[in-house]
């Protein structure tokens, strides 16, 4: 069975949300057409006790009966729709897995995307400045230790004020919390470690 998209999810829940309302509308407009009839009714039997007309009164007051019945189970109707799933349970569980797995898949799409993005030129920068950073401490460390013959450790250029670490922050943080279950990181389809 094919996975429906969120876009057909989303026509399916707007189509059964119409029908309910629809139902609710025409139960809405039943009580009170037919509370104006039981309305109406009561005042024919008013006019009718008053006139003395037993014909008139009784049948006025099965026609307020009779409209008082069809509101009252328009208003058990309403209720009931209320209360009532619109699909069945499993219907329910199916489109709760599909609507996952459609966001999953939409959420694995924008990975890819970033990804593919933060590949491109900004990881190119970054491993240029990688280089030129280890060349640097590369050149210190020759010219404190070797050329100068400095004791101690070497004094070195500090990571974090490297322009590339932001990017290694991100690739190396980031992306993990964000992607680590899409497959992205640590291995994954597009990964590329500086």
């Amino acid at each position: 069975m094919a996975k429906d998209t969120l876009q057909e999810i989303e026509k399916k829940i707007s189509k059964l949300q119409e029908e309910r309302r629809r139902q609710l509308d025409t139960c809405r407009n039943t009580i009170a057409a037919e509370t104006a009839k039981a309305d109406a009714a009561a005042s024919v039997m008013e006019t009718a006790a008053a006139a003395g007309d037993m014909d008139a009164y009784v049948k006025a007051k099965g026609q307020r009966t009779e409209a008082l019945d069809a509101a009252e189970f328009a208003q058990k109707r309403i209720a009931y729709l209320d209360k009532t799933p619109l699909v069945s349970n499993t219907e329910a569980q199916e489109v709760i897995t599909d609507l996952l797995e459609a966001a999953e898949a939409n959420n694995k799409a924008l990975a890819d995307k970033i990804v593919d993005l933060i590949e491109g030129e900004l990881i190119d920068a970054a491993k240029e400045g990688k280089r030129k950073y280890e060349k640097a401490n590369e050149l210190l460390r020759i010219w404190q230790q070797d050329i100068c013959k400095l004791d101690g450790a070497p004094k070195l250029y500090n990571k974090q004020h490297a322009a590339f670490s932001v990017v290694e922050a991100i690739i190396n943080t980031n992306p993990y919390r964000f992607m680590s279950g899409l497959g992205v990181v640590n291995g994954g389809p597009h990964w590329r470690p500086l």
